[in-house]
């Protein structure tokens, strides 16, 4: 272990792990976790490379050098998994490989053969051409790239970036999808779900909500954000902070104090209420507990809807890998109706449960959008990247990128993936199929050159208009 000692200040992130020696505070570890509640840290406590200090000073002696720092294995991860991931051969390469050499041998021997035997050179010389121009392999070889280059072209103008045709073919036979919650499924930012008032206090109800919005607007605290949309008309003196515990101020004649039950025990203010969770803010007025705030991580609007019409489109099993706590996760994943969930991970313990997931289901997605995401993006069959504010390393790590907030899009994506297959599959079985007939018209003679050229150059015009007919679909919800 290192002795070096590291001192932090207010928003700094921690470079190094290690032990608080010094001080108090409030961390965000949403990068790391992805728990969108921070977390308070006191002396002795463990804090790790990646958090971001919120409220108060720290001296943190480091444990653990940078090459085995947390972030930095978040790192390795992503290569590794990177370069365990393998990507199948395209079928056109494969199908080329033997195709090309079959119709040249089988082109020259329907030459030579029955001109030896017929003494007919001429006719069968004509037939071998016809064979020849039939069986070349433009519709395929134009057609199908062409649909995959059509489908990124449709996901990019609905603000969603595919790296290659290969993950649009591979999202097409998807049956399993992973998400991460906070900032995928969640809005990441805490919201005043209701007031609980005490019945000790004679203060009414919006009153109290005043109070409060009043001495949350003080406080830099990512949960005194949940109380900006409530008006805060009273102006605060006297104001301390203590961190990792709340706020207190003389408001409108009365000291107002708000946070949580530590701050509570700090000041020997009884609590009139149980402490629900980390998420619950207390109100005291003159040293009395008047009322308790509850707040929570919202759904994001179209979370259910995306659940159901993924469900709709095939995908058979809905999981959920959270870094929060296990009565938030688990309250997500009742409410969506997912198959499962597993919460309180660390980001190498997020990839372990997805590749268990992967035995049993290994035509699996995984979308998420943080740093402690980016290693199952990486080790999942397609990895998807999602909202304008993803991380750099969940976008580097992903195979698909959606560029918004709109969860919307990913049903989109999973729907432009269907009919891109669709049609390439069309394209693949109209073209062999006329090429077969033809083929086997040429070699008994009653194919012309015209007919062949038509199986050619005919076939590849339609398969290409095919292609194209992406670009047209109406992605209705």
């Amino acid at each position: 272990s290192s002795t070096s000692s590291v001192y932090k200040r207010q928003k700094d992130k921690i470079p190094l792990d290690g032990i608080i020696i010094r001080g108090s505070s409030t961390l965000n570890m949403q990068s790391l976790t992805g728990e969108s509640l921070p977390q308070n840290a006191e002396k002795g406590e463990t804090v790790l490379s990646g958090s971001v200090n919120l409220t108060g000073v720290i001296d943190i002696q480091t444990t653990r050098a940078y090459e085995d720092s947390t972030a930095t294995k978040i790192l390795r991860l992503v290569e590794e998994s990177s370069s365990k991931k393998a990507h199948s051969e395209q079928f056109i390469t494969t199908f080329a490989r033997y195709y090309t050499p079959f119709v040249v041998f089988f082109a020259l021997a329907l030459t030579v053969i029955p001109s030896l035997i017929t003494g007919a050179w001429e006719t069968w010389i004509y037939r071998s051409l016809v064979f020849l121009v039939v069986s070349c392999p433009c519709a395929l070889v134009i057609s199908v790239p062409l649909s995959y280059f059509a489908g990124i072209g449709k996901s990019a103008s609905n603000g969603i970036l595919v790296k290659g045709g290969n993950y649009l073919e591979a999202l097409s036979t998807i049956d399993t999808m992973v998400f991460d919650k906070t900032g995928t499924l969640t809005h990441g930012s805490f919201s005043l779900e209701k007031m609980i008032p005490t019945g000790k206090s004679s203060l009414d109800e919006p009153y109290l909500e005043k109070l409060a919005a009043s001495l949350e607007r003080q406080s830099n605290h990512p949960l005194a954000r949940a109380f900006d949309t409530l008006a805060s008309p009273f102006e605060a003196s006297n104001i301390q902070e203590i961190a990792g515990k709340g706020i207190s101020a003389l408001i409108d004649g009365k000291q107002v104090t708000a946070g949580n039950a530590a701050l509570f025990a700090y000041k020997s203010i009884p609590l009139s209420l149980g402490d629900e969770d980390e998420g619950t803010i207390h109100l005291a007025v003159d040293d009395i507990h008047a009322a308790s705030f509850i707040l929570k991580d919202t759904l994001r609007a179209d979370a259910k809807q995306l659940i159901g019409a993924l469900r709709k489109l095939g995908v058979r099993q809905l999981f959920m890998l959270s870094g929060d706590k296990e009565q938030h996760a688990k309250a997500i994943a009742t409410e969506l109706g997912l198959d499962g969930y597993h919460a309180g991970l660390l980001p190498d313990q997020k990839q372990e449960h997805l590749a268990g997931i992967e035995k049993t289901n290994p035509h699996i997605a995984y979308v998420g959008d943080g740093m402690n995401d980016a290693p199952s993006l990486a080790a999942s069959r397609v990895g998807i990247a999602m909202g304008s504010k993803a991380s750099d390393a969940a976008i580097e790590s992903a195979d698909i990128v959606i560029l918004s907030e709109e969860l919307s899009k990913l049903e989109k994506l999973v729907m432009i993936s269907k009919k891109t297959s669709r049609i390439v599959k069309q394209n693949i079985a109209f073209a062999l199929g006329v090429k077969a007939v033809v083929l086997v018209l040429g070699a008994l003679g009653y194919a012309s050159m015209a007919l062949a050229v038509f199986a050619d150059t005919g076939v590849t015009i339609i398969a290409v208009f095919n292609a194209l007919r992406i670009l047209l679909i109406r992605l209705s919800r």
